[in-house]
């Protein structure tokens, strides 16, 4: 039997119950090698632990408890599990039950309570589990392999009916890929809309305070006493205003990460619809070259369908040849016979002396049979011809699958490219606007760790980034952009400082 390669994980489905306990996975770098022989279960109220017994002799371990009833369900020669119906919970799997590729369905195992669903992956042969166990089934979801269950795409028919059934798939992806596609847009409008507000904001704070900060530089600069009343007032003012913009960037960096994971799921299922749109090829690979073997033998019958036609032919005239010669000399014998009724008075009727009735009747039977076989032959080569039309028909249709594929998978792709620049972005501003305010809360509560964990340069460096990130209108001008080595002193001092915070609101 062929061997079974492993489908994408991504795309088998919906994981159900929990993952509370000990997790598992059947997955291997053999898994690609088994065909499941048989299933093993044990079940009451709900699932306590299940196995998978396959044809070469070795089985899964063993997943779950020893509690309830024990069964076993065999599967034939040549057949699958290709879909299991489930019920679960939040924290159980309760009931299965499993059908296979020949329509067959295993007892119910287990109880019909929770959520109930079903697992398949368009035909494909069951390979194993994933999921946690205690003394129960915690939490399960299959793996399905790339191998289609033998005993399907043998004659046009299930081809027509498969490439059918991919069609209607195609049709639903493409929605969803364009609800996808609307979904990522408005994502990309969100972030660039939706968080450069309060980027400006924050960063409009980032001017005031470096403005505080400026001007306890060039107090700094100019006091004989560093400890001056108006230093000691800056630093307050600069500390308040660092505790508002800190919560600013906390704010900015609570809605990207909102945009980020909003980002992650359409980055995940863009994957699997793309992980399908590879099976899908896949599966119409399989099937043109089916239809394929079926249009080479078609066209092999129809060639010989005309030479059987062209041979009837020939037959059938040389039969209408023989009966045209046979015609030709019961003619001079029948002149030749009045000739000899002259001289014997009649006795030339007396018999067909030379077998020329016999001949022209022979002829004539000759005629007959050789014209069924033409006809018979005319007629197959109508069914050959007939034939070798629908297939050539069916081939087309693969052709324009592939290419509905093709742009599907385009589409997919693209979408999935945006979705992934738009979710690294936003991590970037994420990360960016979490520094941020951390570097502010540093200045605002008394640190002696902050030159070794953000500079002003770096500071500096980490605002530029927000502002090109976003677009923003609001731009730090100042020393902090053209020197910011320069208040790298005047942050550490407000840092290292006992003073208080001043209390502002958030209008600073």
């Amino acid at each position: 039997m062929k061997e079974t390669p492993v489908a994408f994980l991504q795309a088998t489905g919906r994981f159900f119950g929990s993952w509370t306990g000990t997790s598992f996975t059947d997955n291997s770098a053999s898994a690609d090698r088994k065909v499941v022989r048989r299933l093993q279960i044990r079940s009451g109220a709900r699932i306590d632990g299940l196995a998978l017994d396959f044809t070469d002799g070795t089985s899964t371990s063993w997943h779950g408890g020893q509690g309830g009833s024990y069964n076993t369900y065999a599967l034939e020669t040549g057949e699958d599990f290709t879909s299991i119906r489930v019920c679960a919970d939040e924290t159980y799997i309760n009931g299965l039950q499993f059908i296979t590729s020949k329509g067959r369905e295993s007892p119910w195992y287990g109880s019909r309570s929770g959520t109930s669903s079903s697992w398949e992956l368009d035909g494909r042969a069951l390979a194993g589990f994933m999921g946690s166990t205690t003394l129960f089934m915690n939490g399960l979801m299959p793996f399905w392999s790339e191998r289609y269950s033998p005993a399907t795409l043998n004659n046009l028919q299930s081809c027509i009916t498969e490439s059918e059934h991919i069609r209607k798939e195609i049709e639903l992806a493409a929605t969803r890929c364009a609800q996808l596609r609307h979904q990522t847009e408005q994502l990309q409008r969100d972030i660039e809309v939706g968080l450069r507000a309060p980027a400006n904001r924050a960063i409009q704070g980032v001017g005031v305070l470096c403005g505080s900060i400026e001007e306890l530089y060039e107090e700094t600069q100019r006091a004989v006493v560093l400890q001056s009343e108006e230093v000691k007032r800056l630093v307050k003012v600069c500390k308040g205003q660092a505790a508002v913009v800190a919560k600013r960037f906390k704010d900015l960096y609570d809605d990207s990460t909102k945009m980020t994971e909003r980002g992650g799921e359409l980055t995940v299922e863009l994957t699997a619809r793309l992980g399908e749109s590879e099976s899908r090829i896949k599966r119409l690979n399989d099937l043109q070259s089916v239809a394929d073997g079926l249009k080479k033998g078609a066209e092999v019958r129809a060639e010989t369908m005309r030479e059987k036609q062209s041979t009837a032919e020939r037959s059938a005239e040389r039969a209408q040849e023989t009966k045209r010669e046979a015609q030709r000399k019961r003619r001079e014998a029948e002149t030749a016979r009045t000739i000899r009724d002259i001289f014997t008075f009649g006795l030339g009727r007396l018999g067909d002396w030379f077998g020329l009735d016999e001949a022209v009747r022979y002829a004539d039977k000759l005629v007959e049979s050789c014209q069924r076989n033409l006809d018979d032959a005319q007629r197959d080569m109508r069914e050959a011809q007939n034939n070798l039309s629908n297939i050539r028909s069916e081939v087309n249709r693969f052709i324009q699958l592939h290419s509905s594929i093709d742009s599907y998978k385009g589409d997919v792709q693209t979408t999935m490219r945006l979705a992934i620049s738009l979710r690294e972005k936003n991590m970037q501003l994420q990360n960016t606007s979490f520094d941020i305010s951390l570097f502010l809360g540093g200045l605002v509560a008394r640190s002696e760790t902050i030159q070794t964990k953000f500079t002003a340069a770096q500071f500096a460096k980490a605002i530029i980034s927000v502002e090109q990130l976003l677009v923003t209108q609001t731009k730090v001008k100042g020393l902090i952009r053209d020197s910011p080595e320069k208040l790298e002193k005047t942050m550490q001092m407000i840092a290292k400082s006992d003073e208080i915070a001043d209390a502002l609101d958030d209008m600073m």
